[in-house]
């Protein structure tokens, strides 16, 4: 293959056109650059998983013609599309015309009964992914590819998948299996946007949309369409899998038949918005076929790592959210703590930028809710970890969304967000509670993507700084006592010291000898420790950057010290 030009990069891949030369036909090679190339468990999986992609045939979806890895990259070998995309023609026209989209519709309602009926299903619809060819066919892309990139996002960011939240299943909210109806739900959405030029749930609290509130009227966006056509979104958007279509070429048919103005029949509406609750049973559904694979020892040290995190974490959450509960509470496992096991990584031909709200694995790494008993609070999103002010006024809770600022007298505030779409792995407080530190795991903010630290205004939500130096993906951040030094543990088996201020880096402490989990500064600001995966605890000067003291004796890496 020779690369002749660049369609486009997103967080994990670059998609480049390329010559296959023994045949002389353009393709799109999508590269994925990953630690785990070299990674026989992974290699395996991704060939399994690439071998399924590669032997779906269909006429909308886009074809793989081949796979490989080479030194820390994995590769898919593609059908080139030049037609641009649904996204790419909504920004040219606004919105379509119904019979556009009744037609895209049928096409790709035939494509997902297809990959369905084979076991895959897509997770990730939306406008970006649907690629036009020549004819102005629609064109599912990289169809069932979500699960590899998927695959590389858990494997590498303990658990984590990927999704858009603005397209998502309230199953998928909440944890549950994914099947063909979760498809039906993101492609009713979709065609929601194709028709208005507006998604239904925009905004900060997509979440609360989703599982709870009914979709802005589709009549009042759009006049001309009759009231059928808005009663078969309704019902492709049931909060309820058994309410929906139960697969997308239904849903397509019955849209078709509604823009003549009858309504379809069993399209009643009357319970499609009823709320699916987090207690309720998981669906069952489809999956794409493939073993789970046993996660080696870093990942599993993630899994620990990030499940003692949580473990204490819930611990405080839930006596915060009872502490005006009389008594001992009794907490029921099922409505005040429920962990989340999801797959819904992404899948796009250009890449696009997916943001990652929820989570993967089967394991107890995050508290995907926690529920104050009596008063219906939900955290919905998965929580990493949970943050006092230093005058105790405000709560900072870090998830897979951003940084939630809660006040903290009265948790039935709606909170503030601060960094949308980040997925927080450690945040801290300035001793005089104005800024905000965190390190994320999205490469629009600080964090493992591009190794940095940010720094925000709390009062205002605004981003003031990005503190670069790392080499690798950063896990922990920390505010000196008396404000004006920060300290951050990388994998790059570095702590590093900067300037709060101006963001200077000031100390590169070396020592360790693999990855740096927690820092911590000494009371009076002198000194810092840190913990590593080589099983030491090692005792820094903070002003000259001069190892004092390495204190060995640990079998094990170290998750975590304290002064």
């Amino acid at each position: 293959y020779t690369v002749t030009g660049v369609l486009g990069t997103g967080g994990m891949a670059t998609v480049y056109r390329a010559r296959q030369g023994n045949i002389e036909r353009d393709v799109a090679i999508k590269v994925i650059q990953t630690s785990l190339a070299e990674n026989s468990e992974f290699i395996a999986r991704f060939r399994r998983e690439a071998q399924t992609v590669a032997q779906l045939s269909h006429p909308h979806i886009l074809k793989v013609f081949d796979f490989g890895s080479q030194d820390d990259l994995i590769y898919l070998v593609m059908e080139l599309q030049s037609g641009g995309s649904l996204a790419t023609r909504l920004r040219e026209q606004g919105r379509l015309d119904a019979e556009s989209v009744a037609r895209y519709l049928a096409q790709i309602g035939a494509a997902l009964d297809y990959a369905h009926a084979r076991g895959v299903i897509h997770r990730d619809l939306k406008p970006q992914n649907v690629l036009l060819d020549d004819a102005d066919n629609a064109i599912l892309s990289d169809f069932g590819i979500a699960r590899i990139i998927g695959d590389v996002t858990r494997m590498t960011q303990s658990g984590l998948a990927m999704g858009t939240p603005t397209y998502m299943a309230p199953e998928q909210w909440y944890g549950r299996n994914v099947d063909a109806r979760t498809d039906v739900y993101a492609l009713a959405v979709m065609t929601y946007e194709l028709l208005t030029g507006k998604t239904p749930f925009t905004g900060d609290m997509l979440m609360q949309q989703h599982l709870n509130e009914m979709p802005p009227s589709l009549r009042q966006r759009r006049p001309d369409l009759p009231a059928s056509v808005e009663k078969v979104l309704l019902k492709g958007m049931a909060k309820r899998p058994e309410e929906r279509f139960q697969s997308a070429g239904e849903f397509a048919a019955a849209f078709r038949e509604s823009l003549s103005g009858k309504t379809p029949r069993g399209v009643d509406v009357s319970a499609t918005q009823q709320p699916l609750t987090p207690l309720e049973g998981t669906t069952v559904g489809v999956s794409a076929p493939a073993p789970t694979p046993q996660r080696n020892k870093r990942l599993n040290a993630i899994v620990i790592f990030m499940s003692a995190i949580i473990l204490v974490l819930s611990g405080t959450a839930i006596g915060l959210l009872l502490d005006s509960t009389a008594g001992t509470p009794e907490v029921a496992a099922s409505s005040a703590v429920l962990a989340a096991a999801i797959d819904t990584p992404t899948s796009t031909f250009v890449p696009t930028h997916t943001p990652a709200p929820t989570i993967g694995a089967n394991n107890v790494s995050r508290v995907a809710q926690i529920q104050r008993l009596g008063r219906g609070l939900i955290l919905n999103e998965a929580i990493h970890l949970i943050a006092y002010s230093p005058d105790g006024r405000t709560l900072a809770v870090g998830s897979v969304v951003g940084i939630w600022l809660y006040d903290a007298a009265d948790l039935a505030r709606p909170p503030r967000l601060l960094g949308e779409d980040l997925i927080v792995a450690s945040v801290s407080w300035s001793p005089d509670g104005r800024y905000l530190a965190s390190v994320s795991f999205d490469g629009l903010a600080s964090g493992s993507s591009d190794s940095t630290v940010r720094l925000w205004d709390a009062a205002s939500g605004q981003s003031l700084r990005t503190l670069e130096g790392h080499t690798g993906r950063v896990w922990s951040v920390s505010w000196s006592p008396d404000g004006r030094r920060l300290a951050s543990g990388s994998s790059d088996s570095t702590v590093r010291i900067w300037d709060a201020g101006s963001g200077q880096l000031l100390q590169t402490l070396e020592g360790h000898t693999n990855w740096v989990w927690p820092v911590s500064w000494s009371p009076d600001g002198r000194r810092l420790a840190s913990g590593s995966d080589d099983g030491t605890v090692r005792l820094w000067d903070a002003a000259s950057g001069q190892l004092l003291r390495a204190l060995t004796g640990h079998t094990g890496w170290v998750l975590s010290v304290s002064w």
